[in-house]
């Protein structure tokens, strides 16, 4: 074999193995990605019970969502309807993250018992989801359209026991 052909060949083998390494890289970044993504998701929540643990004003407020009942003024108000914007616009960027290949199945389907399991917790907040609900009427789809539909089916239960 001539010297040129060698090194035809060796180039050929170089540009290859090159878009192997690179492909790998590709990989690794997305996969790194998908971490960091589901990391904030999750750093958001511990945000949230961060505040709930430190501060017991709003422990108290959040105990105050455990009652069904519960009716809130003013500043109290105010703070039930920016928990759940926070958690709208977290399960809202988690969905985002979802379709758009940054979020995992299996993280995005806790994320539906988490949203179905605040929504059974803390029934004092239903009538804020319903609000924020109300406001954006055609936000149907995923998140928005699942607690829709779990605010309707919870609210239905809710008239039927009593």
């Amino acid at each position: 074999m001539s010297t040129v052909k060698i090194l035809e060949l060796s180039g050929i083998i170089t540009v290859i193995l090159s878009l192997f390494f690179v492909g790998y890289e590709i990989n690794q970044a997305n996969r790194i990605a998908v971490v960091n993504s589901e990391q904030a998701i999750w750093e958001n929540f511990a945000m949230i019970n961060e505040l709930i643990m430190s501060n017991t004003e709003y422990a108290d407020l959040m105990h105050e969502l455990t009652n069904a009942d519960a009716e809130f003024i003013e500043g109290d108000l105010e703070k039930v309807r920016a928990l759940v914007r926070r958690l709208a616009n977290v399960w809202s960027a988690a969905e985002n993250s979802y379709n758009n290949g940054m979020l995992t199945e299996p993280t995005y389907q806790i994320l539906y018992d988490d949203l179905r399991s605040m929504m059974i917790t803390y029934p004092g907040s239903r009538v804020a989801w319903r609000e924020l609900l109300d406001i954006y009427p055609n936000l149907n789809s995923g998140f928005f359209g699942y607690s829709r539909d779990l605010l309707n089916d919870l609210e239905l239960r809710d008239r039927l026991e009593n």
